[in-house]
């Protein structure tokens, strides 16, 4: 099973970062766009993980104890590669992002998961492989600053149907009270 954990969005979220896609879409000669139902902001990817594990996994979540938190959303960058950019959106790295981040992590090792040992980027993809046509008008290429709550984290099951990637939610749970 491939697996990863991350934050996923309301409705409200995901149609201003389905008009950014639409924004970066029409600039393109070629690339593969994030689909609505797999916007998500990755926290841990643990890769291919063997199904014996998932309670040890839902054991780790419940030991996170972060309060809900806001989280912003907003601009736009790439990581340029050999096959194309990957364009995304930016999240503000907060303070409670970092320690939802950290806890998790801090659960995971405990409980003898790896975790990769490079700084936490938060980011939400929303476009990989992607080719901007010479004469695409760049300042089109852009996420408005905006923020919505943080107030769970899940479980994904990442797997390929019919030749597309689908996102499925394994266990959720939900981050305690409101952080003002």
């Amino acid at each position: 099973m491939r697996l990863f954990f991350s934050v996923t969005f309301r409705e409200s979220v995901k149609d201003t970062l389905c008009e950014a896609i639409e924004r970066i879409r029409t600039c393109c000669e070629q690339g593969s766009f994030t689909t609505r139902d797999n916007l998500h902001l990755t926290l841990v990817f643990l890769g291919e993980v063997s199904s014996s594990a998932l309670p040890t996994l839902k054991e780790a979540m419940e030991e996170v104890n972060i309060a809900s938190f806001p989280l912003q959303i907003g601009g736009i960058g790439c990581f340029h590669q050999r096959s194309g950019s990957l364009y995304w959106a930016g999240v503000e790295a907060s303070d409670p992002l970092c320690s939802l981040y950290e806890s998790l992590c801090e659960a995971l090792i405990k409980r003898g998961f790896a975790i990769e040992k490079r700084d936490y980027r938060p980011h939400i993809t929303l476009a990989r492989r992607a080719v901007l046509k010479p004469d695409c008008d760049r300042s089109v290429l852009s996420v408005p600053v905006f923020c919505t709550q943080a107030d769970c984290f899940s479980l994904m099951l990442s797997e390929l149907q019919n030749g597309r990637r689908v996102y499925t939610a394994l266990a959720t749970k939900a981050l305690k009270g409101l952080l003002q």
